[in-house]
């Protein structure tokens, strides 16, 4: 059933998989998620092989810039299907202070639906089903992910860098995924305070985490930005890429022949 279905997903998508290993430039392409409940559109990336799970993927305030896409091949290209969803209409801040007055005026409970949606996606489209669904976000995306997870038994793993943190451990209690934390110890807006208070909170809360805290600023595994520093995003990619291994990553084998 997978296998087929990655097979009719790469026809419908026209993704080659030794293009997608070796050109840089985003593969993937612009879909519709009308079918599973938002009038937006998401980037789907697909695997060259049968998919070992699903992602979704929520950027941060640069919105679908091409870091964010290369991000999704990136993950596609470990095997995963991946759907990076879109908050800003295709449109691209142009400056930090755009950047800045488009994530004020996100409708946040439209955005959750359109993480939903993406999730519904990997869950009910036949083309690409996947066994278990990671949902990773950066930044702003980092705390819309975490709201989104919060409730969802479909959400097997959760990755967040360096985003808005949850101190209710009630609502902490709700939630049923393992979750990656990535931060900056230099992180001036999402502090090593912050990071504490979110750790003791997770705690009481009885969650299953762990953090890597590096030594950068925030914004650090963003190529694009000015704080990018690409050793300490190296190492928490490492990171990221164990934990979905241990949480999402699932070998589908190939159907047995009948006799």
């Amino acid at each position: 059933m997978i296998v087929r279905a990655v097979s009719l997903a790469l026809a419908g998508l026209c993704l080659g998989s030794t293009a997608l290993a070796q050109d840089a430039s985003p593969k993937g392409k612009m879909e519709s998620l009308g079918h599973v409940g938002a009038v937006e559109r998401a980037y789907i990336s697909l695997p060259a092989v049968p998919p070992v799970g699903g992602l979704v993927l929520v950027p941060d305030w640069w919105g679908m810039a091409e870091p964010f896409l290369k991000a999704a091949d990136a993950f596609a290209a470990d095997g995963y299907v991946v759907v990076a969803v879109d908050f800003y209409d295709g449109k691209l801040p142009k400056t930090t202070t755009e950047a800045q007055i488009r994530m004020n005026e996100i409708h946040r409970p439209g955005a959750l639906r359109i993480i939903h949606s993406a999730v519904r996606l990997l869950r009910e489209d036949r083309r690409v089903q996947v066994p278990k669904i990671g949902l990773v976000g950066w930044s702003m995306g980092a705390g819309l992910a975490l709201d989104a997870a919060i409730g969802n038994p479909d959400i097997s793993a959760l990755v967040l860098y360096y985003g808005p943190v949850v101190l209710d451990k009630e609502r902490l209690r709700q939630l049923t995924a393992p979750l990656l934390g990535i931060y900056g110890t230099r992180d001036s807006w999402i502090t090593p305070g912050v990071v504490g208070g979110f750790r003791d909170a997770l705690r009481a809360a009885g969650a299953r985490f762990e953090f890597a805290e590096l030594d950068a600023t925030h914004m650090f595994a963003n190529p694009a930005s000015a704080d990018y520093d690409a050793k300490a995003a190296s190492r928490a990619r490492g990171r990221v890429t164990a934990f979905l291994r241990k949480n999402v990553f699932v070998v589908i084998a190939p159907p047995v022949p009948a006799h």
